[in-house]
């Protein structure tokens, strides 16, 4: 089974200059167990097609695609997909607590603290 079934996804960026593709149908497949890596010049558009997979391109972009599942369901980002960003040393420190990381700059601790629950739903 596909842990990741990614089939013809695409992405335009609407700008006051016009339409900028940045992706053309990429197809990427991910069988259960496999360990693989995207590895592309800068600007190929690694971090733009797994943004677009997670929901979290800006409003201007436009994504489309045939198929994104993850074990054969429809990929739901929070559920049943995540991602761990570039650099996760900024915030996945194994010293430093879930709090920590789940909280917002400026608060007090015990803000910080209801805000990391509400984060992770204790």
């Amino acid at each position: 089974m596909r842990a990741l079934d990614i089939q013809k996804l695409s992405v335009q960026y609407h700008t006051e200059q016009g339409e900028c593709r940045a992706l053309e149908e990429l197809d990427l497949h991910v069988e259960e167990g496999e360990i693989t890596g995207l590895v592309g010049e800068s600007g190929s558009g690694k971090s733009t097609a797994m943004l677009a997979v997670m929901g979290l391109l800006k409003e201007n972009a436009s994504v489309q695609s045939e198929r994104i599942s993850v074990c054969g369901e429809p990929a739901v980002p929070g559920v049943n997909i995540a991602m761990v960003f570039q650099n996760p040393q900024s915030c996945l420190n194994p010293s430093g607590s879930q709090g920590t990381c789940a909280g917002t700059s400026g608060y007090d601790r015990d803000r910080k603290r209801e805000s990391a629950y509400e984060t992770v739903s204790f």
